[in-house]
This record gives structure tokens, C-alpha cells and sequence, in this order.
């Protein structure tokens, strides 16, 4: 609401003059203790600014602000902001980018459905769920895959959504631990004693049902060893 009216901002991030620069000399050990790049971190990881490039509306009710809303996160994924993506013809499934993360469902009738969340880690849950549905949709619902009666292809398919949802999600849950790890790393140098940094990583396996070296090699090596 601006002054009393309905109105949609649309916006996009843009990475800050020497954020790069920043981020490789904070995370130098990380990265050569992990073989990246600084260029293969998530864009968030980076200081952005968001600039504001279109304010449309007013609105006369949130419904039809929530439908031009739907047509521009289309719009950013159709400019690259996708992030992960996967489907069947017009049955898709994109998770963007944007202010916050939004999981995108398309459907062959038109029909567009946007969740949003503001969390990376839960955000490529959802769209995990999402996928999940989809692909139970192709498999047991003759709506989706019209053209083709044949089970081997609608298992294939099926099969396929879900190794790309486990992708997105293995890929997310692995830069999510290290990065925390690297942050209780961080913390441990900077405030030897902080309670922020007391891990147990032996008492955490053992929570987890794994054991202490699957975690440990997650660290960088500059951590401490318990």
C-alpha cells in the first residue's frame, strides 16, 4: 500500500561496487580450503542493493495485483532469473529469485500459482513439494500427459522431475552446511569462547546418525578440531 493505494513495486538486485573483492578476501580460507571459486558462490551470498525499475498500478483490489505479480515472475524467469526448473511441456516448476524466493507452478490451462519464501534452505524445500506433486500428477494424472498413454514414459518422467527436484535441494543443502560451518569457523577466530561457536561435533553425528568424520570433512580446515 502507497498512500492508501495498491500498487506493485518490481525491482532487481544488482551486486555493490567491489562486492566481489569483499566476499573473496572474508572467505579466502573457505574457498581454497573447498577448491571454489568465488564466482560459484549463491548470488546472495554477495552484498546487493535492490533498485526499483517499475511501480505499476493502482490497484483496484489485491487480486489483481497478486495476477500482475504472477505475469512478472514469469517475466524474470523468462530473463534468466531462474534458479531451478523443471516440467513437462507446460507443467512447470521454477524456483526464482527475486526480493524473496518464489516456487512458480505452471499449468497447461494458464493457471499460475506462486508461493513465496524468504529462506534459501526451506525455499528449495518447496519446491521440492512441488516437484514431488507435479510428478505424481504425471504419473497417475492423465491430465498432464495427454498426448501419451504409454507407462514408460510417463515413469520416466516421473523419474526425471524428481532426480532434478533432489538435485536443487542436494546442491542447496550442501552450500547451506558449509557456509555455517564457515560461519562457526569465523566466529571461533574472532570470538575465541563465544557460545555462537561451541559445536560438539561428535555429540552432533551421533544426533544425526552419522558419524563424526562425514561431518568433520564438511569444515574447513582452518575449524578447530573437537
Amino acid at each position: 500500500m502507497v498512500n492508501g493505494q495498491i500498487v506493485l513495486v518490481l525491482g532487481e538486485f544488482q551486486r555493490q561496487e567491489g562486492a566481489v573483492d569483499r566476499l573473496s578476501e572474508e572467505l579466502k580460507d573457505f574457498l581454497a580450503d573447498n577448491g571454489l571459486d568465488v564466482e560459484e558462490l549463491n548470488d546472495e551470498e554477495f552484498d546487493e542493493d535492490l533498485r526499483i525499475t517499475r511501480v505499476l498500478g493502482p490497484y483496484a483490489s489485491g487480486e489483481e495485483s497478486a495476477a500482475d505479480a504472477q505475469r512478472a515472475l514469469l517475466g524474470f524467469a523468462i530473463a534468466g532469473e531462474v534458479r531451478w526448473m523443471t516440467g513437462w511441456k507446460l507443467d512447470v516448476v521454477m524456483l526464482l529469485r527475486g526480493h524473496d524466493w518464489y516456487i512458480v507452478r505452471t499449468r497447461q490451462n494458464g493457471a499460475v500459482e506462486v508461493e513465496a519464501c524468504e529462506d534459501v534452505l526451506p525455499a528449495h524445500g518447496y519446491y521440492v513439494e512441488a516437484c514431488n506433486k507435479l510428478a505424481r500428477e504425471l504419473e497417475y494424472g492423465s491430465s498432464v500427459i495427454r498426448d501419451s498413454t504409454d507407462s514408460w514414459t510417463r515413469k520416466i518422467a516421473t523419474a526425471f522431475v524428481q532426480r532434478e527436484a533432489g538435485r536443487a535441494l542436494a546442491a542447496q543443502a550442501r552450500h547451506s552446511l558449509k557456509v555455517t560451518f564457515e560461519g562457526i569457523a569465523r566466529i571461533k577466530k574472532l570470538r575465541p569462547g563465544s557460545p555462537h561457536s561451541q559445536v560438539n561435533i561428535s555429540e552432533l553425528a551421533r544426533n544425526l546418525y552419522t558419524d563424526r568424520p562425514n561431518l568433520s570433512k564438511l569444515q574447513p580446515s582452518t575449524h578447530p578440531k573437537e
